[in-house]
């Protein structure tokens, strides 16, 4: 039985979600894979998390950059796929190209404050809406991928799921043609949430 509160946040997210999506199919093709802090402010709008971005101004504008190529080569590799239709090896490549976005955000050189790995994920996301998935606690929870949380019930090491969660949604989303990766989004977020297992556990 789905949790009707989840429900409900999802559908709330879904909006906050298509309003970064309308703005990122109204930028010019020359400049959809330039960022700048509005970009994360909508992502920040999505993900509804407590983290503000307060990265400094100047640090900001080169650390986009290294976003920006990331975000850049997913499409070289995977112009307008859809996870569903990837072959094994195709499967492993996205991976690795996702892995290593997510990753700009625990390198030092790199990294955003109050932009996490889980936001880089909803990034992605954004970008390649039929591609990759949003890395989130309800959605681990509901594909039953095992995970160690802190007292707080925040996952810990999350961007080392992604590649997990990648493929149970490739499994599932070949398995089911006709649905789409956003609804099984939604059906793996409204999975009620499992017992809370700390990191002391």
């Amino acid at each position: 039985m789905p949790d009707k509160a989840a429900e409900a946040r999802w559908a709330r997210l879904t909006i906050a979600f298509e309003y970064y999506t309308n703005y990122l199919a109204a930028k010019p093709a020359r400049s959809r894979f330039t960022l700048s802090v509005l970009d994360l402010l909508f992502i920040r709008n999505f993900k509804a998390g407590n983290a503000s971005v307060t990265e400094p101004p100047d640090a900001l504008k080169v650390k986009l950059r290294a976003y920006g190529s990331a975000l850049r080569a997913v499409h070289h590799a995977f112009p307008s796929r859809a996870l569903s239709t990837l072959a094994a090896k195709e499967l492993a490549t996205v991976i690795k190209l996702a892995d290593k976005t997510l990753k700009l955000a625990t390198d030092p050189s790199t990294s955003i404050a109050g932009f996490g790995p889980s936001y880089v994920s909803a990034l992605l996301a954004a970008f390649f809406p039929r591609l990759l998935p949003v890395l989130d606690r309800r959605v681990l929870n509901g594909a039953d991928i095992p995970v160690e949380l802190t007292t707080q019930n925040q996952v810990i090491f999350i961007q080392e799921h992604y590649g997990t969660l990648i493929r149970k949604f490739h499994q599932i989303l070949q398995a089911e043609p006709n649905l789409e990766l956003r609804e099984l989004d939604r059906r793996w977020f409204t999975v009620p949430l499992q017992s809370v297992r700390s990191s002391g556990n």
